[in-house]
């Protein structure tokens, strides 16, 4: 029997303004009502829709002549990510379906907690849920969609992206965010009924499945969600507010479903209307959930009958085959992924495999690793030397076999610091020196680091993202510097110098300054800039570049929480949040090497040119405080490595001067160290 029949649709078309601050674990009421606010030219055939599906179910549910017949819907997950914890693992996506599959078949373990009263009620619906194994073009796939895309952040009917036909696939987009601050959506089928394009299911990414950024408490916000998509009210009907008593007065159309006020908690022994409640119910929000019903699964199988929204198709023997969940998996693409960026040489690396589908022998060519062949799904190696590598795979199943290869998928390095120095200098100069040894890191083609020539604070370049060009939310782009052997050095500080401002005045951008003793494995912050704080110059709401000295800042940073690691990294981080362009330039490394004195001996007044240079020959200019009994001048490159050595012995003191020839120095930034008696001081010298 179906109970006050359209009341709990009839309940959205009175919803008039909807309380931006009410937020639900589930927001399908709210943007159903929302819909027909937005769209009241809709609401009558929106309506009919609905009372027809009503009346089918009451037909149905007097003569189901369909028990026994399992349902299978092909379903696809849009995953849209920027590159965070959002993208989630394809293992996450196949416990969703796991989940989702033991919720619906009544498979789930947890039925042994039923409370007693509901244990004889509660059913098997006879719907499941398989992964599509063809797209809507009839390439293989795995049914997982993955969209590089700020739409993550935004999670409305605007971010179902790529949506594949709803008649053939249940659409489901994963997002970081949900606009309307729930957990997840979905539409009643009538509501779709003239915009297919908002069918399916929006949920945040960390309400899928019971691993990965998920728990097992919020694992079966899907199956709440498919039941609303499957024409599942909530158990209080539809009047957006659980925990009202007035709910006692609605219902949600299901014979036998207590009418409840809406449970936010466990609370087993509830009776909010009178009589015990089911709160262990999917389509509550207890997230203590562990049945439906038979009325619920009487009335999901008939809309999965109705052609309404084309649910009675999902199920077809046709389109089974056309998306390929009827078929024996195929072997059609091979695929892995590894799990660092870059590591150092005797870390232990794993490389997963992510072919689809069904491989059953694995075959990896990992040269320069040990074991460089492996054999098994996910193998663990070691690099013992240093370098860039490519990684193979090839998959078999029976007598199909496919392949990848992914070239300078690692990069290695030593576990000995490429820099020990009293000073280094980064001003982005050298291309070649910032391709081997630095790492750019590419934020899954959402834009990156790139060196200028538009603006610098020293030389002709600087490190620039083009953030007003990449407006998205939590943009992140960084770069990870080579490795210092801080433990050679007292008193290791790093200037920095950049430019920023904001687009309006106001931003929610960021930089920060990460050092890492472990090869890049953990990284603790060191430095941090958030918001209008940042700003260098005045907002300007066109592109950003840096027009003088004035518009640039910089900052001094001491490194005493490093100060004795031999083998410290630095990554640059910058988050952007539709904000301006950001610069970056001379980034240096000071200290004093272990033994050596402060440069009181030398003056400030130290002087070098012409710089640049670009002839034979380099003045040298300084002045002493005292005589000194010995006297060096090194050129080094920006590595710490010697090029040029010139040893002058006794000095007087006072202004001292000589001319250095520079005729065997290949263009780029070098270090002119003047030492006298173990006194530093350094300065920079571009060569063109």
């Amino acid at each position: 029997m179906i109970k006050k029949i359209a009341l709990s649709f009839i309940a959205l078309l009175a919803i008039g303004q909807l309380d931006a601050q009410d937020i639900k674990p589930c927001s399908t009421d709210e943007l159903n009502a929302q819909y027909l606010i937005d769209h009241p030219n809709e609401k009558a055939s929106i309506l009919k829709a609905h009372e027809d599906l009503l009346k089918h179910a009451a037909s149905f549910e007097s003569s189901d002549k369909s028990a026994g017949t399992v349902y299978t819907i092909p379903i696809v997950f849009h995953v849209l990510h920027q590159g965070g914890s959002e993208n989630i693992s394809d293992a996450q996506v196949y416990d969703a379906v796991r989940v989702i599959n033991e919720d619906f078949r009544k498979l789930n373990k947890d039925t042994n907690v039923i409370v007693p009263a509901f244990k004889g009620i509660a059913a098997d619906m006879e719907i499941q849920v398989a992964l599509a194994q063809l797209d809507p073009n009839g390439n293989c796939t795995n049914g997982i969609d993955r969209i590089f895309t700020d739409e993550t952040n935004q999670g409305s009917d605007q971010s179902k992206l790529n949506q594949w036909p709803r008649n053939k696939y249940l659409n489901i987009w994963v997002v970081k965010r949900i606009a309307s601050g729930a957990a997840g959506y979905a539409y009643y089928p009538a509501s779709t009924v003239n915009r297919p394009q908002i069918d399916g299911i929006v949920v945040l990414n960390d309400y899928v499945g019971s691993i990965g950024t998920s728990v097992f408490g919020r694992s079966r916000t899907l199956t709440h969600e498919i039941g609303h998509y499957l024409n599942l009210p909530h158990l209080w009907g539809s009047t957006n507010d659980p925990g009202l008593q007035s709910n006692c007065n609605t219902d949600d159309g299901i014979s036998d479903t207590p009418n409840s006020i809406g449970w936010q908690s466990c609370v087993l022994n509830g009776s909010s209307c009178g009589s015990l409640d089911n709160v262990q119910n999917y389509m509550e929000y207890s997230y203590c959930s562990r049945m439906f019903t038979q009325g619920q699964g009487l009335r999901m199988r008939a809309t999965m009958t109705s052609s309404i929204a084309g649910r009675n198709n999902l199920w077809s023997t046709n389109n089974l085959s056309e998306t390929g969940v009827s078929l024996p998996p195929v072997l059609c693409k091979a695929n892995f992924e590894v799990n660092r960026d870059f590591a150092c040489t005797g870390d232990t690396i794993i490389f997963s495999d992510l072919s689809y589908s069904n491989p059953t022998t694995w075959l990896w060519q990992l040269n320069g690793a040990l074991p460089s062949s492996s054999f098994i799904s996910n193998p663990k190696v070691v690099y013992t030397q240093p370098g860039l590598y490519d990684a193979s795979l090839t998959v078999f199943n029976g007598g199909v076999s496919k392949s990848i290869t992914k070239n300078n998928i690692l990069r290695v390095y030593s576990t000995t610091a490429d820099t020990v120095t009293e000073s280094f200098i980064e001003s982005f100069e050298n291309q070649l020196y910032l391709d081997n040894k630095w790492l750019f890191v590419d934020d899954f083609g959402g834009g990156m680091f790139e060196v200028t020539s538009d603006a610098s604070v020293s030389g002709t370049k600087s490190l620039f993202f083009d953030n007003i060009s990449n407006s998205r939310d939590n943009q992140v782009v960084s770069i990870i510097s080579p490795s210092f052997d801080l433990a050679a050095l007292s008193n290791p500080k790093l200037k920095f110098s950049y430019a920023y401002t904001s687009i309006t005045g106001s931003s929610n951008d960021a930089f920060n300054i990460y050092s890492s003793t472990d090869c890049g494995k953990t990284w603790n912050p060191r430095f941090g800039l958030i918001g209008n704080t940042m700003s260098t110059a005045p907002f300007k709401s066109s592109a950003f570049i840096p027009q003088n000295a004035n518009e640039w800042a910089s900052f001094t940073l001491p490194l005493s929480a490093v100060t004795n690691f031999d083998n410290v990294r630095f990554k640059f981080e910058f988050t952007g949040n539709q904000g301006n362009n950001f610069f970056l330039d001379d980034l240096n490394f000071t200290g004093t090497l272990v033994g050596l004195t402060t440069n009181s001996l030398i003056k400030e007044t130290v002087n070098i040119f012409p710089n640049p240079v670009n002839s034979s020959a380099l003045t040298v200019q300084f002045e002493l405080a005292n005589a000194v009994n010995s006297l060096v001048i090194k050129i080094l490159d920006i590595t710490g490595k010697t090029i040029l050595v010139t040893n002058l012995g006794q000095l007087h003191s006072g202004l001292n001067q000589l001319t250095l020839a520079t005729e065997t120095l290949n263009p780029g930034l070098y270090i002119v160290n003047i030492n006298a008696d173990k006194n530093q001081s350094n300065k920079k010298l571009l060569v063109k």
